[in-house]
């Protein structure tokens, strides 16, 4: 539910459109759940973006790695929700310890899970497990770059092999 209506902020831009946005998600995540400030629930939104940044962070050093992740990690539609909110510019920039500019979801801070486990379920079930097209690009350009510096990689290898295979042919002409 949480994630459901911050889909809707995306394109808000004035501090006071947001403070009333936040007022209307609080309200209507405390009639179907445990009632909460607006602080709580903005560190909710910061624990659950946290969550997610934490698997991008490990997807992507066992993928510079050469790796295949660990058991249990991947990106669920939670993820993806939330991805296609702040964008994958938003993880991908902090993951490099470059620094994002302020937007009204972030800087909060931390609020135990499972505060979260039930709206993240209800975001679950009021989405319909639908797909998001911008993060699928987003998948795809992600599969492009690992591809390419794959080919990379076999290319530097082959170069090697090269070379190495000439100094031992040059060794054993030597020896003759």
């Amino acid at each position: 539910m949480l994630i459901t209506l911050l889909r809707e902020t995306k394109y808000m831009e004035g501090k006071k459109e947001k403070e009333w946005y936040w007022e209307k998600i609080q309200a209507a995540l405390n009639t179907i759940g445990p009632k909460k400030t607006i602080i709580q629930w903005k560190k909710c939104w910061r624990d659950m973006r946290l969550t997610t940044r934490k698997k991008l962070a490990e997807l992507k050093r066992c993928q510079l790695a050469g790796g295949s992740p660990p058991p249990g990690i991947e990106l669920n539609q939670e993820d993806n929700d939330i991805i296609d909110i702040v964008g994958t510019e938003y993880f991908y920039e902090e993951m490099n310890g470059e620094l994002k500019p302020e937007n009204f979801m972030s800087g909060f801070d931390y609020v135990p899970e499972h505060f979260c486990d039930a709206i993240l379920n209800a975001a679950a079930v009021s989405n319909g497990q639908q797909q998001h097209m911008q993060h699928q690009k987003d998948q795809q350009h992600a599969a492009q770059q690992q591809q390419q510096q794959q080919q990379q990689q076999q290319q530097q290898q082959r170069e090697q092999q090269n070379i190495i295979h000439q100094i031992v042919v040059q060794q054993q002409q030597q020896q003759q």
